[in-house]
């Protein structure tokens, strides 16, 4: 989750003893609804998605990892056959 203050963009990071840092992010706009981040971020690294408001440095934390949404089943449009 990406916030912002001041018109700086940051994150929140888990780190390796599962306390968090916040992170000053470079976003370069969007793509299917996401933001893309051009820096501040490595591949893999875990942010927080909720409670941001409740957040300090340092703060430890529980990581829960956030449910894989299952792709939509498609249904077949009206000038498909059926088999």
């Amino acid at each position: 989750m990406i916030s912002s203050q001041q018109g700086v963009k940051y994150a929140f990071v888990v780190k390796q003893d599962d306390t968090i840092e916040r992170r000053t992010l470079e976003n370069r706009g969007m793509f299917e609804g996401k933001r893309i981040v051009k820096s501040g971020l490595k591949d893999g690294e875990k942010v927080v998605s909720t409670r941001l408001q409740l957040l300090q440095p340092g703060m430890p934390v529980k990581p829960i990892p956030e449910q894989e949404i299952p792709p939509a089943q498609s249904t077949p449009s009206k000038s498909e056959p059926r088999k």
